[in-house]
């Protein structure tokens, strides 16, 4: 009964999620420690970005996402399942009108290839496939199938631990009928332990397209964030300052989340 609540929780927001990899932010940075095996986390939100950019429909503006969520699953040693969304989007246009939709569903696989161990950093390998649950006519999602293949790679040095990745992305084209972009997308983060329970973390993130012109959607983009996690009351909190690098980035924005940990049942 203790774990019925959470269970129902955490089920509702893995069914009304939409992707938090949107048009207008690349993929997060990704540590390749992976949770415990049986272990459930459950993390909610709430972000705002200033000017987000969306090419296909032209629609610029003021961007709020309400509840972002992600589940992750441990899964036997060194496999984790992630699903990431946002419950709602909404984004304020130039005429002062209010869009929002619900969005594109991530679904994430990571492996572990190895642990941390001496002078060895930890691997993993990381797969996401973002499927098009964003209704194109609202003109805030794409309508197209992304996926996304990364190495992942982490060390600690002293009190800070360092993580990063490398990959490539297929993304198929949102203005062309049997076409595809095919992307490099990396990343690299810091988290620095301050004390026993709060830490400072830095990461950047970007994707890289390689055509000259890219197809709108398809862009080279790139974000940077600032932010402190706190672990208190049996829960991590996150907050964090962003900026975007390129002319489809946001330049500004927020984000703060709070992560419980529950144990799956038989665990």
């Amino acid at each position: 009964m203790r774990f019925l609540k959470p269970a129902t929780l955490a089920v509702l927001f893995f069914l009304y999620c939409q992707s938090g990899f949107g048009q207008q932010r690349p993929l997060a940075a990704e540590d390749p420690q992976v949770i415990p095996n049986g272990a459930l986390d459950v993390r909610v939100g709430f972000g705002w970005e200033k000017r987000a950019v969306y090419p296909i429909s032209g629609i610029e503006g003021n961007h709020v996402a309400v509840v972002p969520a992600a589940l992750s699953f441990g899964v036997a040693d060194r496999v984790e399942f992630q699903f990431e969304g946002v419950v709602q989007d909404y984004v304020k246009d130039a005429a002062n009108v209010w869009r929002h939709d619900v969005g594109d569903l991530a679904v994430s696989s990571k492996v572990l290839l190895t642990r941390e161990s001496g002078a060895m950093p930890a691997f993993a390998f990381r797969t996401t496939m973002i499927l098009p649950n964003a209704n194109q006519a609202s003109g805030l999602g794409l309508n197209t199938l992304r996926f996304f293949s990364a190495l992942l790679v982490g060390k600690t040095a002293g009190s800070a631990y360092i993580y990063g990745g490398a990959g490539l992305g297929i993304l198929e084209d949102a203005t062309h009928v049997a076409a595809q972009q095919d992307v490099l997308t990396g990343s690299i983060g810091a988290r620095i332990a301050l004390s026993p329970r709060v830490s400072a973390i830095a990461e950047f993130d970007g994707l890289h397209n390689p055509r000259t012109p890219p197809s709108p959607g398809s862009e080279s983009r790139g974000e940077a964030r600032l932010g402190v996690r706190i672990k208190a009351g049996g829960m991590t909190w996150n907050a964090a300052a962003l900026g975007g690098v390129t002319r489809v980035d946001p330049p500004v924005g927020f984000t703060m989340s709070v992560t419980r940990r529950f144990t799956l049942p038989g665990s």
